[in-house]
Order: structure tokens, then C-alpha cells, then sequence
């Protein structure tokens, strides 16, 4: 089968991992020779926007998609330089991905922030189902109830109850 891309790539906090998250990554991979998921923020866990650690991202990531052999997971850092970020993330691509296709799609939800990644690069508009991180968060947070689970694979809810534990015992702002 003949893919529409050569490297798709897309950015994500994955704060947690939940179902549109999984549902834009498989379609890049329908779509995309090679898959790569730049992890946002890599810089900050453990706070009310952030709480879990890129390993503890990681690990999520790596259980939902073991059978994918050609999605790449890369931290990124944020710099909070709008004007500078599109060369930023095509250049931490570039290094960490050298032996790839160079990027010739970017997978996200709003046109105009993205179109500074340059003219040899696709934008992929996708839908987000109204899934948000921060819908998760406070289900998972802020509610003394499993409803966040509906929001995430199966596959991954006991360790996500697990790295739940350890977020609540180290942050005293998500303690109810």
C-alpha cells in the first residue's frame, strides 16, 4: 500500500494519553511511512497541567502502540518563542531522526498556528472529539470516580491508576 506521506509528525503533551490521542496517531499511521510524536513540555511533571513525567508518557505510548514499528516518541521542550518553534521542532526532528525521510506533514487542530512550519510541509487538519487532557485530568484529579477511564485505552488503565497514586502522593494541589 502506497502511504500519502513520507514522515508525518505531530505534537503532544499526552497529559494523559487518551482515546484522540490514539485516534490521530493511528491515522498518521495509515497515512505516514514514518510516524514521529514530539512529547511537549518534557521539561515539567508533576504540576496541575503536567503531572506526569515523558518516561511515565512514554511507557503509556509504548503499551498502546508495541505493535507499530515505525512511530518514533521524541521529548521536546517547551521555548515559548511562537516565531522560533516550527524551526525548533523540524530541527530536534532532524537531529534525533537523522536516518528518516525529512517531514513532509504536520498533524494538528488549528491551521494557523502551524503554518509556520514551512511551505514543503502539509498541514493535516484533524478532529479532536472533544477529548481534552484537561477533561482527563480533573476526572482522574478532582473526582472521586473511574469516568476518566471511558477516555482512555484499556490497555493502559492500571498503570495509569498506578502513576495516578504517585502524582497524588508527590503533589499536594491534586489531593482532594
Amino acid at each position: 500500500m502506497c502511504k500519502k506521506y513520507k514522515h508525518g509528525i505531530a505534537c503532544m503533551r499526552c497529559q494523559p494519553l487518551h482515546n484522540g490521542h490514539v485516534k490521530l496517531i493511528k491515522r498518521m499511521n495509515e497515512e505516514c511511512e514514518n510516524v514521529t510524536i514530539l512529547l511537549g513540555s518534557s521539561q515539567e511533571n508533576r504540576t496541575k497541567k503536567n503531572p506526569f513525567t515523558v518516561i511515565e508518557r512514554q511507557i503509556l505510548l509504548s503499551k498502546v502502540f508495541s505493535n507499530y514499528k515505525n512511530i518514533n516518541w521524541i521529548a521536546i521542550k517547551d521555548i515559548n518563542s511562537y516565531k522560533n518553534w516550527g524551526k525548533y521542532v523540524i530541527s530536534a526532528v532532524n537531529y534525533k531522526l537523522w536516518n528518516l525521510s525529512a517531514v513532509d506533514s504536520y498533524y494538528g487542530g488549528e491551521e494557523n498556528i502551524y503554518n509556520f512550519l514551512g511551505k514543503n510541509i502539509y498541514i493535516e487538519m484533524c478532529n479532536r472529539d472533544d477529548i481534552s487532557g484537561t477533561i482527563v485530568r480533573d476526572l482522574m484529579f478532582n473526582k472521586k470516580t473511574d469516568e476518566w477511564k471511558k477516555y482512555v485505552p484499556e490497555e493502559i488503565h492500571f498503570d495509569l491508576s498506578l502513576f495516578k497514586e504517585i502524582v497524588k502522593n508527590e503533589m499536594i494541589e491534586f489531593n482532594d
